[in-house]
Order: C-alpha cells, then sequence, then structure tokens
C-alpha cells in the first residue's frame, strides 16, 4: 500500500515513532491516525481492511476519531466508518495476533 511508505510506516498495524518536528512529532500514531487526519475514508477503508484497529490510541491515548473530527475535511463519513467498524476487529487482524 502506497500510502503506508508515502507516510513513513512498515504496517497498518506498526506505529510511527515521534519523528521532532510536525504535526505528530510528540506522540507514536498508527496508519489509521494520518488517514484519519486527512479525512480520507477511501485509504481508511483499505486500511481496516487489511486489519487496522479503529480504536487503536496515539502514545497521548488519541483515536482515530479524535483525529478524524479535527481533521482537513468533512469528517461525517469518515467518523461513521470508523464507529461502524470499532469493538469488530477484522478476520485478518485476529489472525496476526495468533
Amino acid at each position: 500500500m502506497r500510502f503506508l511508505a508515502k507516510h513513513g510506516f512498515s504496517d497498518v498495524s506498526e506505529p510511527r515513532l515521534p519523528a521532532g518536528c510536525g504535526f505528530f512529532s510528540r506522540e507514536s500514531v498508527y496508519p489509521i491516525h494520518v488517514a484519519a487526519r486527512l479525512c480520507d475514508d477511501k485509504i481508511i477503508r483499505a486500511l481496516l481492511a487489511e486489519g487496522a484497529d479503529p480504536l487503536q490510541r496515539t502514545s497521548c491515548g488519541r483515536t482515530a476519531e479524535d483525529f478524524a473530527q479535527k481533521g482537513r475535511g468533512d469528517s461525517t463519513e469518515v467518523v461513521a466508518l470508523l464507529r461502524s467498524h470499532a469493538g469488530s476487529k477484522s478476520l485478518s487482524w485476529v489472525k496476526r495476533q495468533t
């Protein structure tokens, strides 16, 4: 997935550590947080399909929904998408955990 490489991630369930500058400089974030901040529902759908956890918290305790609500664009669809997947982890996520 190009989105992961473009934003410095190696996997949908691996965090990107603080880099020292920029918006996410003080906390470790996951791909779903970046996609939520961008209000990109297509990327969020792809991340969820690959096993991203919609309830994943950053090192500061924020969720993807928190990022979406303060994101760049209309967050209505993104928030609804995240909420609809909250609590129901995909089969691929479960397989990775075993």
